[in-house]
């Protein structure tokens, strides 16, 4: 991996995209709702798709009103928050296993919890975390 990336050598998005680009290739970047079926099986199903070769990995954190997603992200979504998931609960998982992981996460949330918190808040608390 190249020098400057974010945490002990891992690239960050940009530069894996830049990476990519060079090589001629496209990127794998699956996605996961957190908390489905609960966060102990999401913290395993990042390290499994880590190891497949995932570029980049989109986690998804559910909310309670989530008009702009299809209909299987809003069962995900609805079965995680049954679940008790939280944004809170979704970046402490992520604390834990991000550091186990050799490609960047990136999350994927609604602007309200982000909002709610304060941008520079939340931003600060993600970066922490190791999340892009």
């Amino acid at each position: 991996m190249a020098n400057g990336g974010a945490a002990a050598g891992k690239l960050t998005v940009a530069e894996t995209f830049s990476n990519l680009r060079e090589q001629g290739k496209s990127a794998f970047i699956p996605f996961i709702t957190a908390g489905d079926p609960d966060l102990v099986t999401t913290s395993k199903a990042l390290k499994i798709l880590n190891s497949c070769g995932s570029d980049v990995i989109e986690v998804g954190v559910p909310y309670s009103d989530p008009l702009a997603d299809g209909p299987v992200i809003q069962a995900s979504a609805t079965r995680a928050l049954k679940k008790g998931t939280t944004l809170d609960s979704v970046i402490e998982m992520l604390k834990g296993v991000t550091p186990e992981l050799s490609c960047p996460i990136v999350l994927f949330t609604y602007y309200n919890p982000i909002l709610k918190r304060g941008v520079g808040n939340f931003m600060s608390t993600i970066k922490q975390a190791g999340i892009h």
